[in-house]
């Protein structure tokens, strides 16, 4: 009774961060079930589906959650965009589904310029990568051409100090100042879907399940 009502509360509006820790960890459990069924489900885009469900997750928490603290994050900034970014792999599905539906005149130069950027990162620590300040191949005119669609990594990177951000991506050993509300729900979000895809893809025992399944680096 109490995961089907929170299910519901969840569904309509995502996690409630000044609840108590209790109610916390029902509304993930409930947000994982969710995920679940949607992965059990019989679409062929259930994968894309259960991912943007996760989206959806994170950003009516994030609505619910307001603090009144200013994001420097804006359009066109993109220092973060030029970092190593892991993703699983419906976010990868779901990626590749917005892709096919928004850039359908011009997908093989879009695929093209993906693995391109695949074949220059592969082997690259997240150090060299850094470095070199090689950009995201969904990265246009400093914009990311996925926006609704990038991944949780993507939406809990977020920065009091565009300045911070700056310095960092000239190669200076600063922090990133994030708000805690982004950090707790981009890994409520990981967590979520993360256990959605245990319990989904492995006939494994419980207590024998990888951690991290189907985990994928984006290019």
């Amino acid at each position: 009774m109490i995961l089907k009502q929170t299910m519901a509360e969840v569904s309509r509006g995502g996690m409630d961060l000044r609840a108590s820790s209790s109610d916390q960890s029902w509304a993930v459990i409930a947000e994982t079930r969710i995920l679940i069924d949607i992965l059990r489900g019989h679409s062929p885009m259930r994968a894309s589906r259960a991912a943007e469900k996760a989206h959806e997750f994170f950003e009516n928490s994030l609505k619910r959650s307001a603090t009144g603290i200013k994001i420097e994050c804006a359009k066109g900034c993109a220092h973060c965009c030029h970092v190593g970014v892991s993703a699983l792999a419906p976010e990868v599905f779901h990626i590749a589904s917005t892709i096919r539906a928004q850039h359908a005149a011009d997908f093989e130069s879009r695929r093209a310029a993906i693995r391109a950027a695949a074949r220059s990162t592969r082997g690259l620590s997240d150090v060299e990568r850094a470095r070199r300040k090689l950009p995201c191949a969904l990265l246009e005119s400093n914009v990311c051409s996925v926006y609704s669609a990038r991944p949780g990594p993507c939406r809990g990177m977020t920065s009091v100090s565009v300045k911070a951000c700056e310095r960092a991506f000239g190669g200076a050993p600063v922090p990133i100042p994030t708000p805690a509300v982004w950090s707790t729900l981009r890994n409520a979000h990981l967590q979520a879907l993360m256990a959605a895809l245990t319990a989904t893809t492995s006939t494994r025992p419980s207590w024998f399940r990888s951690t991290i399944p189907m985990r994928r680096r984006a290019g």
